[in-house]
């Protein structure tokens, strides 16, 4: 679930809340659709970003590649744009089946990894 796909889902949703539901329970209701039960989430910047990455990735926010330890977990953020836009959309899918797993993982290196800084 990208942000793009998130948002373009919730478009739907203000146009024609039938529609997304339907959208939904074709891929996630164990009995009426496909019975999809996994969900992967990018947690790092990736091709269908709006903001860039689902969660603050900054190397303050991450851990350190110096010493391998993670840095205080408590500065690691979703991003207002994937909190207004795709966590709607995953709580609804919830709704459609509860045993889905989310599978969140980095689509590509985080951007300060990129920077030749660490």
């Amino acid at each position: 679930m990208t942000e793009v796909s998130a948002m373009l889902l919730l478009r739907t949703k203000a146009n024609d809340a039938g529609q997304y539901w339907k959208i939904l329970r074709k891929f996630y209701d164990r009995t009426t659709g496909l019975g999809m039960h996994i969900v992967r989430v990018p947690v790092g910047p990736n091709d269908f970003a709006v903001e860039g990455m689902f969660y603050d990735g900054t190397a303050q926010n991450d851990f350190s590649l110096k010493t391998g330890k993670r840095l205080d977990a408590s500065r690691m953020a979703i991003t207002p744009f994937s909190r207004a836009n795709v966590l709607p959309v995953l709580k609804d899918i919830l709704t459609i089946n509860p045993e889905i797993i989310l599978y969140l993982e980095s689509w590509a290196l985080p951007w300060w990894m990129m920077q030749g800084k660490y």
